[in-house]
């Protein structure tokens, strides 16, 4: 059976509710890593994931700028980049 409009909406809203939510955790983690000990291997996971997000949500944001539709959280980033991006700069 074929989803509804409406059901493809709240699905939508939930999607992005939960972006923001991480996005907020991560700019919370981002503003405590000065305070973590330096060098520690927590420290290093949290700066790695920090930057993780941070770049896929400037890859969001330009995908969105071409008008570029997003293949979603679940693909690694370099090939986002490399299948996804490449393909229309190439252009």
């Amino acid at each position: 059976m074929a989803e509804s409009y409406q059901e493809k909406i709240e699905q939508i809203k939930e999607q992005a509710y939960q972006r923001g939510k991480r996005a907020v955790a991560m700019t919370i983690l981002g503003e405590l890593r000065p305070y973590f000990q330096q060098g520690s291997n927590e420290t290093r996971e949290i700066i790695a994931e920090t930057q993780l997000h941070q770049t896929r949500l400037a890859l969001r944001s330009l995908f969105r700028d071409l008008e570029i539709e997003w293949p979603g959280d679940d693909l690694h980033l370099a090939d986002v980049v490399e299948k996804h991006l490449a393909k229309v700069l190439a252009e």
